[in-house]
């Protein structure tokens, strides 16, 4: 299901997931980008937005914009 999404998005258009309690998109996103050569922890980041976790999260987009990363908040 994910794969139709990114098929139709581009490297400049974020996708947004809108979640329901409980759901977690993080391993179909994680399974999605190993096909394409995005490792957890390499080029492949995600964050939980909690609390003190802004800067590691503008880090990361930081990083991820100049170097082609995959970022999830």
């Amino acid at each position: 299901m994910l794969q139709f999404t990114l098929d139709d998005s581009t490297p400049i258009t974020p996708i947004f997931f809108i979640l329901s309690p409980g759901s977690n998109p993080v391993a179909d996103a994680e399974k999605v980008g190993k096909t394409l050569g995005y490792e957890p922890g390499k080029n492949f980041h995600s964050v939980a937005l909690g609390q003190g976790q802004d800067v590691e999260a503008m880090r990361l987009l930081e990083m991820g914009h100049k170097e082609g990363h995959w970022v999830m908040l």
